[in-house]
């Protein structure tokens, strides 16, 4: 059923060294020195999707959030990951088309690897908001049984300066 977005207390989620950890659906990470997770919540049918927030070192305008869901019977793991990381990377351009006319992935970005041994692609997409260069840098990753997404907005060059940091993030996450 859908129910409203439930705000998740960050106190359950957030513990010493920079880690993360939702018991509810088994996700861990450790995210960068200087940066604060914001906020939490959990939406979608049964409350199974989860966006976190963070908010970099000052004075970056980027804007990093982790997303998750389980995989399930609607939404099952896939088998051939190269070719489901680019159909999930063509549908997100395309539902971001409508609020960006020029938004469009940068195919030569695109970084297929392995993190804690589940399937990762990485990659960039640009877009112009407000007159300025903007970009938006994904990595996603298929546990075996969730499905985890960073996902980063803002200037192009601020994106870009951050984007290491969210790399190796993105290599301590750990799904069940």
């Amino acid at each position: 059923s859908l129910a409203r977005s439930q705000p998740v207390d960050l106190k359950t989620v957030l513990g010493p060294n920079q880690s993360f950890h939702d018991p509810v659906f088994g996700i861990s990470l450790t995210y960068p020195n200087g940066w604060e997770v914001v906020a939490g919540q959990r939406w979608g049918k049964d409350n199974g999707e989860n966006t976190f927030r963070f908010r970099p070192v000052w004075p970056s305008k980027a804007m990093p959030s982790l997303y998750y869901q389980r995989f399930s019977a609607g939404n099952p793991r896939p088998t051939d990951f190269d070719a489901y990381f680019r159909e999930v990377a063509r549908k997100k351009a395309e539902s971001r088309v409508q609020g960006a006319k020029d938004y469009q992935n940068l195919p030569v970005t695109f970084s297929f690897t392995t993190i804690a041994g589940q399937p990762s692609c990485s990659y960039l997409a640009t877009f112009t908001g407000g007159g300025r260069k903007l970009a938006e840098h994904f990595v996603r990753i298929a546990g075996q049984t969730a499905y985890v997404m960073f996902f980063t907005q803002g200037p192009a060059d601020e994106v870009e300066a951050i984007r290491a940091e969210i790399e190796r993030m993105a290599a301590t996450v750990r799904i069940p």
